[in-house]
Formats: structure tokens, sequence, C-alpha cells
């Protein structure tokens, strides 16, 4: 794919930022969050021949309505002073630029390249903070000859977390389309009402560019979705308690893990599934329209003692997580009980990853327009307790392992390369491995088609 770069600029906000506003010390939260950047990419396939002057247009568009949505969220367009833990909202701009792609659009999503190569393709910055001054967003516009558009976006996670990255999406798309009056104010008050505070655990920056990671695709029809929803139904018929889509499909890989790790060692071992919990709007304590890092880890916690690996009974696990979970969250009532809770959490998910084997995976069900994400971690208790120093310096040897094939029934496609590696991101230790994937095409044939 031959590349182009047309232009590269700072996009100021259109309105300056008042001078009360040009300092935003980080909360707790944002003190705690990874030290990386997160990146999202979407895809608009052209709908019908445009014009030069219809693509040159729509790209004003949205360059203008960029520095429109900036004033509403004007920590993006200044600079991260790691040193500080504040970031200086001064208007040097967010970063911009525009590409020319030779090629369709089209054609290259129907080749179905991994996530991490279409990763590679547009976006080459690395995930890691490696600068004491750097810039919050980075936007890049990639042009295909079609007129299709690819929107790259990379956003520090020290200043934004998904319900963040999504305020800020969807306030730039309504500015594009309907202007800036329809947009709804974002908040930026979680620095100045949870301030940082010193915590019991470090988090260490994630040295991305010594891995060589995977991933892997699976991808579920909304039949298959339907029959797994039936099967994982709780035994006491509770029509009440109906699993949704993102839950089951969880809980499948999870059960599928749990099941890989009981081939190879003889037995069901305890497993956790982690997750994060966005808490806006479930606390009095966070409002709806936050931006900044406004969540906590949930943790779900299989026992081979006191439960079977059976769907239902992981839906049910975290079923009642959830609710305990909702109910905890409701019941805060300041600061320090909400200090107290997410970096509990943390702690805990930090003491008992660490030794521990952890698959990393994202969860997106796209069910016509509807779409839901999910990011999770499950982890599976090693034998022998695993020193963390040691872990993270073998997290850089690549394991080589057989390719991954194409599985049947309602998982349309597994993408990967041949390396399972081990890396340190973040507040813990992910494990990215094909090791085992030889046990998981009959698993998934036997739990999603039924045969």
């Amino acid at each position: 794919m031959e590349v182009q770069i047309i232009s590269q600029k700072l996009i100021k906000p259109s309105t300056p930022t008042p001078s009360h506003l040009r300092n935003m010390e980080l909360s707790f939260i944002d003190r705690i969050a990874p030290q990386a950047y997160s990146h999202v990419i979407f895809y608009y396939p052209v709908q019908r021949s445009l014009t030069i002057h219809d693509g040159n247009e729509r790209c004003n568009k949205l360059e203008k309505s960029l520095s429109e949505i900036l004033t509403h969220h004007y920590p993006l367009a200044g600079r991260y002073l790691a040193e500080n833990h504040m970031v200086e909202c001064n208007d040097e701009g967010a970063e911009y630029v525009e590409l020319k792609v030779r090629g369709e659009l089209s054609q290259l999503l129907m080749e179905e390249p991994s996530d991490a190569e279409l990763s590679t393709c547009f976006i080459p910055y690395g995930d890691e903070i490696s600068t004491d001054i750097l810039i919050p967003l980075k936007v890049r516009v990639h042009k295909f000859d079609c007129g299709g558009l690819v929107i790259a976006i990379c956003i520090s996670h020290s200043i934004a977390d998904g319900g963040g990255i999504l305020s800020f999406m969807n306030g730039w798309a309504t500015a594009c389309r309907e202007g800036l009056r329809q947009v709804n104010f974002p908040n930026f008050n979680l620095g100045s009402l949870f301030p940082a505070r010193a915590t019991e655990f470090s988090t260490p920056v994630p040295e991305f560019n010594r891995l060589k990671l995977i991933t892997k695709r699976f991808v579920f029809s909304g039949d298959s979705i339907s029959k797994l929803k039936a099967k994982a139904m709780p035994k006491s018929g509770d029509v009440k308690r109906q699993p949704s889509k993102v839950k089951v499909v969880k809980s499948l890989i999870w059960k599928v893990l749990i099941g890989m790790s009981q081939m190879q060692h003889g037995k069901n071992r305890n497993s956790l599934m982690i997750f994060p919990v966005n808490l806006r709007g479930k606390t009095v304590l966070i409002p709806e329209n936050s931006c900044g890092n406004a969540y906590k880890l949930a943790v779900a916690r299989f026992t081979p003692e006191e439960n079977e690996p059976d769907l239902d009974v992981l839906v049910s696990l975290l079923d009642d997580l959830l609710l305990k979970d909702a109910a905890q969250n409701a019941a805060l009532e300041n600061g320090d009980e909400l200090f107290s809770t997410v970096t509990n959490h943390m702690k805990e998910v930090n003491e008992e990853v660490c030794l521990q084997a952890a698959f990393a995976l994202v969860v997106r069900l796209v069910p016509e327009c509807n779409v839901s994400i999910c990011l999770v971690l499950i982890c599976l208790a090693d034998e022998e307790p695993v020193n963390p120093k040691k872990y993270h310096e073998e997290a850089c040897k690549p394991k080589c392992v057989k390719p991954l094939l194409e599985y049947q029934g309602c998982v349309k496609r597994i993408q990967g390369d041949e390396s399972g590696n081990k890396h340190c991101t973040g507040q813990y230790f992910d494990y990215w491995s094909c090791r085992q994937m030889c046990c998981t095409e009959a698993i998934f044939k036997t739990e999603v088609t039924g045969q």
C-alpha cells in the first residue's frame, strides 16, 4: 500500500482557552492509568462517486470541525507535562496529518487483514510514551483513490479512557454533521474533585517497541449468538437474568481458555476475568459527561472447587459480580471511598496477575449498527509463583508455534502470526499466547455449532 503525506499541521481550538482553564491537574485515576496511547481507527468506504472538489470539501469540513470541537475538549490541544502530572492547556494544537493512499479501501477490507496489520498501516506511532512533554491527540486522515477515508486517532491514556475517547469522537462527529451548538459539553473537573494521591503500587511504562505482538479475530454470527444465549440461560430458568451478547461471548472464550488449561495440566485451575468498568453515571460522584479516566477494574473469579466451568456458570459469575459492583458504586459517598475502591481493585489485580499467565482479548460485537466494545484480561493460575522481574525479562523472547487456522461454524476467521509473547503492559502482565491454540478448534466447534 503506497502512502504519501499531503500535509502535516497543528490544529488549534477555534476559540482560545480561557486563562482560568490553562492548567489541568490529573486525577488519581489518571495518574495510575497506563502510560500509553490509545488507538482508534474508523473506516468510511465511499457510498457514491465523489469529485475531487467533493473530497476536498469533506476534508476541509473535518479539519474545521476538529478545530471547533477542541474548544470543548481543550486539554487535547495542550501539552501533557509528564513530570508535573498535569496538562498545560496552551492551545498549541493537536497533530493533524493528511495522507493520500493509492488503492481501494473496499479491496483492503475484503482481504481481512488482522487488526495488528491495519494498525501498522494507519497508525505508525508507538504505543509507549517516551517523552516528558507530549501531544495528547494525534489524528491521521487517509484519503483513498476511490474516495474512501480512514481516520486514525491516538489519545494519551493519561488524559482519556475509552469513555473519554468516545465523548470526543461523538462530539467531533456531531460538530461535523450538525454544528457545534448540538454538541454536549464535556466536564474536565475530575482532577479537582479527586486530586492525585500516593498509591502503594506503581504503573510501569510498557515497552511495546521491544515486542512483536499478535492478534486473533473471532467473528460470531447473530444466529450463533442466539444459540449461545440459550445455552447460557441459568438452570433456574430465571428469565430476568437473560445474558447479554457481550457476556456470553466473554464467557465462551473464558470457558475455552479454562478448557485449554485443563488439557495441558490435567485439571482445572483457578482463573480470573478482569475488565474495566465505566464509573460515569454509576456513582453520584462522577457525572455522565466526565472526561479523563473514570473507570475501575472488576475481577470475576472461577474456582474449580466450587464450580464447573459451564457456560451458564461463568455467565452467572459475571452477573453476580456486576450486580454487586453496581451496588458498591451507587453507595460511594465521597472521594476517599472512591479512591479506596479504585486503588484496592488495581492493587489486587497487580498482585494476583503478576503470578499468573494471562490472555488479553477484545470482544467487539457488531450486530448491524450496534457496536459493543469490551476489553478483557483472562488469567490462569500458574503451578508455581512467578518472579515478576524475571517474568518481564522473559517477555521479549518470542516463542515459535504453529500458525493459526481458519475455523468453521460461526467462528469465521482467526488471524495471527506465528509468535506467542509475554509482555508487560501498564499495571499488569499480559500473555498473548498461541501455544495451546491447537486445542481450540474442536472446543469452539462443539460449543458454538453443536457439532
